[in-house]
């Protein structure tokens, strides 16, 4: 039996555009197709990153950009031409994508991006749709100050 997809499960897909302006006063403009990583692609961004740093001990920044750049290859799906892989040197440029990668994700997270809207993936909910994602009651324990003792 075939599970039927959840109407509040958010969608793994989202598109987004882009604007960066370099040091040199370039501005490259473009959309990119991001496909939130399921449990075998993150295994696939380890081994993009284990092949990056070719066994090297890096520094952890570098290490870092190794990583931010194997999550990268592997989950975008489309990207402008002027984002090519073997030709990037802006690490500025890597980070600002990354950014709006994680703020996806950070959506993806609390339900904002819940294929509610339409068919397309990454639809963003219908207006005055709920977006908050009920959190579960708590309560206030109430420690005296001797019981850490």
């Amino acid at each position: 039996m075939t599970p039927t997809p959840s109407p509040v499960e958010p969608a793994r897909e989202q598109r987004f555009s882009v604007s960066y302006t370099d040091a040199n006063g370039r501005t490259f403009e473009g959309a990119f197709l991001y496909r939130r990583p399921n449990i075998c692609e993150a295994l696939r961004v380890e081994a993009e990153k284990a092949r990056l740093c070719e066994g090297q001990a890096l520094s952890p920044s570098w290490m870092a950009v190794a990583h931010v750049v194997a999550f990268l290859r592997v989950s975008l799906r489309q990207s402008p031409r002027w984002f090519r892989w073997d030709q990037l040197d802006d690490v500025g440029m890597v980070n600002r994508v990354f950014e709006e990668v994680l703020r996806i994700d950070g959506a993806w997270f609390r339900g904002s991006y819940a294929p509610r809207g339409s068919e397309e993936p990454g639809a963003a909910p219908f207006e005055g749709a709920d977006d908050a994602v009920p959190a579960p009651s708590m309560v206030d324990a109430q420690v005296p100050a001797s019981a850490h003792e």
